[in-house]
Parts: C-alpha cells; structure tokens; sequence
C-alpha cells in the first residue's frame, strides 16, 4: 500500500470502489484484523490470512482474560492510576473482542461490507446524473481526507503509547544494566502472564514484541471498524441527498389543459398520457432508490447495534479514566494519556455528528415526498407517492440494538456522565 495525500476523487484510473486511495487504506488495514470481505469481492485469500483468521480470537480472548487476571492478582498492590491504566487497556481488549466475534462469528457483517462496496458505494451511481457525479465526487474526497486524519491520528496515539514506556526504561537506566538485580521495565500493557517481564530482560524483550503486536491489532480493531462505519453513513447520507434533490426537482407538467368544471372552462397543470408514463418510471425508480438505502440503513442497525452499544459503552467508562490519568499533569501522563484522550473524545464526537447529519437528511425525505406534484397526477400515480409518503414517514435511523439513539444526544450525555465519574474518581484516588 503506497499512501498517497493527492485526492484521486476525479482520477479517470478509477474503474471500481477498491481503486479509490482511501478505499486501499481501508482494505489494508482490515485485513490485518480479518475484516475484509474477501469472498463477497471474489477476491483470493492468501495462506497467512488464513492462518491469522485463526490465530486472532485466540489472541484477543487470551489477551483479554489475562488482563483481567492480572488485575485480579495485583488489585491491592499496584498504584490507583497504574489500576486506571490496566483497566483501560481491558476495555479496549473488550471492544476488540467484541468486533472479532463479530467477524468470525456472523457472516452478515461481511455480507454487509460487500454490500457496500459493491451496491452502495456513490461509485456506483456516479453516472445516474450531473448531480450524482458531483455529489459522489464530493463525498469520496472528503472521505479520501477523513481516512488520512484517522490513520495520522492512529499512528500518534499508538507512537506515543508504546514509545513513552520505552523512553522510562532508558531514563530509568534499565537498559543500561538489564541483568542487575534492582531492574524494573515499564510495558505499555500489563498480562498474568507465566513469566518474569518487569524484571528479566529477556521476559520483558517477549512482553515488549508482544504488546507492540497486540496495540497494533487492538488499534486497528478501535479505528478502523469507526472508520468503515462513518464512510457507510457518508455514503448513505450521499444517497439520501441524491433522493432529496430528484424529488426536489421532480418535472412537472409541460404545459396546463383546457378542462370543463362546473363553473366552466379552467385552465390546469395535469400530465399527458405520455408524461404519465414517464412520471410513473420516475416515482418508480425513486421508490427502489429509497428502498435499497432504508435496506442497508436497516441492515447496518441489525449488523452493527451490537458494535455501537459496546463502543458507547467503552466510552461511558474509558473516558472518566482517561481523565483521570491526565488529571495527574505529569509529562509522561500526558504524552502517554493525552493524545490517547483527544483521539477517543474525537472519535466519539465524529462518529455521533455524522450518523447526527444522517438524521437531519432523512429528516427532509418525507416533505420533498409531499412536495411533489400529485396534484397533476392521475389516480394510479397519486396512489403511488400516497404509499411513497407512508413508507417515508418512518426515517432512516441509526439505534445501537434498538434501544440507543446513535448521535448528538447520546454524545452529550456520556461526555456528561465521564465528567461527572471523573470527579468522582479523582476524589477517591485524591
């Protein structure tokens, strides 16, 4: 993968969604968690994919319960903000799980992803129109520039959380007499694991590799899967806007008619026969459009409801510790702590705003339905947008298992809530 910062939005080389530079970067890092739909996309999975698609829920399940243990076995002899630093890194291990299972336990989650790429990406759709081609143009660069500040971001936090213990090791002078009997490592992550790491030196060049291994995989695990499901709502809300502006827009009658009523003869707009005929294939084509987006939107809720929950959840209880970390001011805390801190509140706040714009999109659907000119119409067609309009009444939502509203309130409410366990948190660690 060559990465590239040039926005490739309008480059005549594009021949399908996967040729796109953000599309690559997505594709690379997914399949390094076994993420990528390999066979909805025909494509051949190697013999290491293979093998690593085996490998990974050990891994994230072993890593997770050994997080846990240690905690367990060293809850009453480890510092408080060294026990706040060990449960964030469970928590991530958790999401991480989570996601895994996802993966390899339903095969709708990749299902859904092939689906995307072949169905719904705006590429597809780009020649419908003048306002398609503009629309998919303008969504597929910002989502070019997205996925560059998410994988600028991913690469600080994961630099400086695996670098900073690193640098105490050699401030500490550890390394410069790794065999003597009072040396002490620093890890950026903790296991109860059956071996000496915090005081043998080869222990701890095995913890070191080990964890450098698992932040990469658990990073990619946090952001990427964030990164695929706002690229899904940008394209669904590319979608939505694309409807908007064709109902918007709808054609109405050439010219008005001469027609007898009761007070004589009045002149108004109704559509010919012919024009009937077209306006029939128009609702038509709107109708399958709406019902291919309200499909996926739906299938992203049922696929992905399990993922949001645990995410807004980690959230709820990663962030009052992630304060609580940085509250200390020291410099390591906050080369450490600090730019892990922003990433998570970005990353919440992004990913609330975007499904938040979703919603005020198809928030508009049902009124450009009503704008239409059904006056104009004869009775089958005003049959059809009256059924059009019922189906509309009911918008495209995002809920996390159905239950949690995925936006602005939701992120208000947990940015709120960690205020508030952070106070709390302090106060007992104080």
């Amino acid at each position: 993968m060559l990465l590239s910062f040039k926005d490739d939005s309008r480059s005549p080389d594009i021949q399908k969604p996967q040729n796109f530079q953000y599309m690559k970067i997505l594709r690379f890092n997914l399949k390094i968690i076994c993420a990528w739909p390999e066979k909805q996309l025909n494509e051949i999975r190697s013999l290491g994919h293979s093998i690593h698609r085996v490998i990974l829920p050990i891994q994230s399940v072993v890593c997770l319960a050994c997080g846990i243990l240690y905690i367990h076995f060293h809850f009453n002899e480890i510092p408080f903000f060294i026990l706040a630093s060990t449960f964030i890194t469970v928590m991530m291990n958790l999401v991480t799980c989570s996601r895994t299972a996802l993966v390899m336990l339903f095969e709708r989650y990749l299902v859904l992803t092939g689906r995307f790429i072949t169905v719904m990406h705006l590429f597809n759709f780009q020649k419908n129109s003048d306002y398609a081609y503009k629309l998919c143009t303008f969504v597929n660069r910002m989502s070019h520039f997205y996925t560059l500040y998410v994988l600028f971001s991913m690469f600080m936090g994961l630099g400086l959380f695996n670098l900073l213990p690193l640098y105490n090791n050699y401030v500490s002078g550890a390394f410069s007499d790794p065999y003597g009997p009072n040396v002490t490592f620093f890890h950026s992550v903790y296991f109860a694991f059956p071996f000496d790491y915090s005081h043998n030196f080869r222990g701890y060049i095995i913890m070191a590799l080990f964890n450098s291994y698992v932040s990469v995989t658990c990073s990619i695990g946090l952001v990427m899967f964030d990164l695929l499901m706002c690229l899904m709502v940008m394209h669904v809300w590319g979608h939505l806007k694309i409807l908007s502006h064709n109902l918007i827009n709808f054609p109405r009658p050439k010219a008005s008619h001469v027609i007898t009523t009761p007070n004589g003869p009045t002149n108004v707009e109704t559509y010919t026969e012919e024009e009937s005929k077209e306006v029939f294939a128009r609702l038509r084509e709107c109708i399958k459009h709406y019902g291919t987006v309200d499909d996926f939107a739906n299938d992203m809720s049922e696929t992905l409801g399990v993922i949001l929950l645990v995410y807004y959840g980690f959230h709820q209880v990663s962030l009052c510790m992630l304060l609580l970390e940085c509250s200390d001011l020291s410099t390591k805390a906050m080369l450490r702590y600090g730019p892990l801190t922003l990433i998570m509140i970005q990353q919440l706040i992004q990913i609330s705003i975007i499904f938040e714009l979703l919603g005020s999109v198809a928030d508009r659907i049902p009124d450009a339905v009503y704008q239409l000119p059904w006056e104009c119409m004869d009775v089958k067609n005003r049959r059809v947008v009256y059924g059009f309009l019922r189906r509309t009444q009911n918008p495209v939502r995002f809920k996390a298992m159905g239950m949690l509203d995925v936006g602005v309130q939701t992120m208000a409410s947990i940015l709120k809530t960690s205020i508030s366990y952070f106070v709390m948190l302090r106060t007992v660690a104080t």
